[in-house]
């Protein structure tokens, strides 16, 4: 989930209470009333930033100048809260001139707000513990929450997840006894969020359901449509992407009701990387497209760099790296843009706060006599170009860390690349407990496993339709065979050991030892056969392999549950694998399997390579060898863990009698297959 996609859902409440004190009318006072009055009413019609600021140059009361003061305020706090912190900056400054105490109590913890969205959580900090001070005697219990519910904001925004916690539950007890219902359910999600950065997924789903049952009641959709879009975040952590998928579905059809634009395109782009993650990229990419153009309607920077971060992922998943490349491009100009915006804004800052201060030591100095006028003066320019030059100096030296800033992130992302893929190219080549000897100690030891079940499979008359094909049309072929057999193992605790011609091994029950290693091996070689069979269904349309072998015709049937340990499952609605037809001659597949011990290793320095050893290696590649095409052949050692296992699906079982296997004598086998 991006950072714009799972926005804090903050509800800022503002009181406005006005205080006018008037001495006894006179004829031009009632004249300068009326005018107001008018004024006022132009001002609840049309409550615009420029009607506010031109209210301001009429003659007002005091107090009512302090409620356009903190109206300005929150015009300017999402648009620039560099200005809305001038605003309450000033609104303090007067309420304080006038011992206006709410009014100061107000803008202490407007002017915390405002350093908490300039990212100054330390001033922030403090300024709302000024506030709850001076809301406390003034015992005004539902600002006091406030206060505490903004002081659980600050903390958890820190990962300061201790404090912020009893913070937010404290608001909650006293708005509780406001009945406040709206301001629980705010404090309520901050709880929701705060779990959920804990990763305490089950706590968080909790506060989040009762902070939706409130808003449910009160009938308020935009944070109904909020609250949806959080919990469908919880989903998305969880790995649960259907449930995930939902919830962002049902946000974005409430977004859609209330025609909020910015929810609209977060939950298009919380949808469409839902769709990226289930590797359904025609949907993802439908609902990204949606997400970027209204994102590029409401000029929401943010949101757009989020949106081309998505598709460029999604690119990578299919395969096409040039679009990938240009979506990213796109990405890495649109944060670069955010960041030098955010960096201007922080110099004008600068540059503002010392000029303020350049005009203050001004107007110290014109007050000083005028004996040792000229001396302060001649002082008070060298000041001048003293700062002037350690402003440069900063500036010089802020240009230089930041470019050094940037330079060590790139390498740093390099590095990371370049490790990341050092790292799945030694896990293409080894399990990841072997390569972690292997990193620790720079050398791996043979280890005895007492039962692995060991497969190999082999292609009926391989040579044949190999002198058939050109070279580059059968590697071709037996890379997307291969590939397809990785992708069935891998939904197994299976370890892939080689391929060696048309020839494919794999065992179960290393490098993590296991008990079910013979069902999980006999499953996937089932599903191997079904894909194949399949796949010559559809390209040769009723075509038929080897005929069976004699063999005793007893059939058995076991019933099996999934394994309690399997470690790659698959979604149980997916069913049937995927094929596709093949312009060359169809192969045919021979299985065996066989259920033994073995020595696991790395062998060499060069080149090394996963392995396995041991006479039951030798006895599952007789299994193979004497098998048929289109059947999947068991030992009488792999039959007896089946059978003797406790949960076990539906398994039909042919035996074949004693087989003479090459320099093996005569081994029990088994056809196996699934029962219909």
């Amino acid at each position: 989930m991006t950072k714009f996609a799972s926005k804090i859902l903050f509800i800022l409440r503002f009181p406005i209470k006005n205080n006018f004190y008037f001495e006894r009318p006179k004829l031009i006072a009632f004249l300068v009333f009326a005018f107001l009055v008018i004024n006022v009413l132009l001002y609840a019609q049309n409550n615009s930033i420029d009607s506010l600021k031109n209210l301001l140059h009429h003659p007002l009361p005091e107090t009512q100048r302090v409620t356009i003061l903190n109206s300005l305020f929150k015009k300017y706090l999402f648009i620039d809260p560099s200005i809305a912190l001038q605003y309450a900056t000033e609104s303090f400054d007067l309420s304080q001139k006038i011992n206006f105490t709410q009014g100061t109590a107000l803008a202490v913890v407007n002017i915390g707000v405002a350093y908490y969205y300039q990212g100054n959580y330390d001033k922030a900090t403090d300024y709302f513990f000024r506030g709850l001070r001076i809301n406390e005697t003034l015992k005004d219990s539902n600002k006091i929450a406030s206060n505490l519910n903004w002081l659980g904001n600050v903390y958890s925004v820190q990962n300061n997840f201790q404090k912020a916690e009893p913070y937010y539950l404290e608001a909650i007890s006293l708005y509780e006894k406001l009945e406040n219902k709206t301001d629980i359910s705010t404090c309520l999600s901050n709880l929701g969020i705060l779990y959920r950065l804990q990763k305490d997924y089950p706590k968080a789903l909790v506060y989040y359901q009762q902070s939706l049952n409130i808003r449910e009641e009160q009938g308020d959709k935009k944070a109904i449509a909020i609250i949806l879009n959080n919990i469908g975040t919880v989903c998305k952590e969880q790995k649960n992407y259907p449930q995930s998928l939902s919830y962002y579905l049902s946000a974005l059809k409430m977004f859609e009701v209330i025609s909020y634009r910015e929810g609209i395109a977060t939950a298009l782009l919380n949808v469409g990387m839902i769709f990226v993650e289930q590797k359904n990229y025609p949907n993802a990419l439908n609902y990204l497209n949606k997400s970027l153009k209204l994102f590029q309607e409401t000029i929401i920077k943010d949101g757009e760099r989020d949106v081309y971060q998505a598709i460029a992922e999604l690119y990578v998943g299919i395969g096409n790296y040039k679009k990938a490349y240009e979506n990213y491009f796109r990405y890495s100009a649109i944060k670069d843009t955010l960041f030098n915006e955010e960096s201007s804004k922080q110099i004008h800052e600068m540059s503002t706060k010392y000029e303020t201060e350049k005009k203050e030591q001004q107007i110290k100095l014109l007050n000083k006599d005028k004996e040792i006028q000229t001396k302060d003066l001649q002082r008070q320019k060298t000041i001048r170009n003293a700062v002037t030059g350690g402003l440069l100096l900063v500036l010089f030296f802020s240009f230089v860390l930041i470019n050094r800033f940037l330079l060590i992130k790139k390498q740093k992302k390099v590095i990371e690349t370049e490790r990341e893929t050092s790292e799945k190219l030694l896990l293409n080549i080894l399990p990841k407990e072997t390569a972690d000897e292997l990193k620790l100690n720079n050398s791996v030891k043979p280890k005895f496993y007492e039962q692995v079940t060991v497969m190999f499979t082999d292609f009926k008359g391989f040579t044949t339709i190999a002198e058939k094909m050109s070279a580059e049309e059968l590697v071709s072929e037996l890379d997307f065979i291969f590939k397809k057999f990785d992708e069935i193992i891998s939904k197994y605790p299976i370890e892939k050991i080689k391929t060696i011609g048309d020839s494919y091994m794999c065992a179960g029950g290393v490098p993590v030892g296991n008990s079910t290693n013979p069902m999980d091996v006999v499953m996937a070689g089932l599903e191997i056969q079904e894909w194949m069979g399949g796949r010559a269904g559809e390209g040769e349309k009723g075509g038929k392999g080897e005929s069976e072998k004699g063999g005793r015709g007893e059939k058995m049937n076991l019933k099996e549950e999934e394994p309690e340990n399997k470690q790659r499952g698959e979604c149980e609605s997916e069913s049937r694998l995927p094929f596709s037809p093949s312009p060359f001659p169809l192969f045919q597949v021979r299985i065996g399997i066989h259920t033994g011990p073995v020595i696991a290793g790395v062998v060499g320095d060069k080149k090394f390579a996963y392995d396995i050893w041991g006479d039951a290696v030798n006895t599952a590649s007789r299994m193979e060898s004497s098998g048929e095409a289109g059947k999947v052949n068991i030992s009488g050692e792999t039959y007896k863990f089946l059978v003797g296992a406790k949960n076990i699906s539906p398994l039909q079982f042919t035996y074949r009698g004693k087989i003479p296997a090459k320099n093996k004598g005569e081994i029990e086998m088994y056809f196996v297959e699934k029962s219909v």
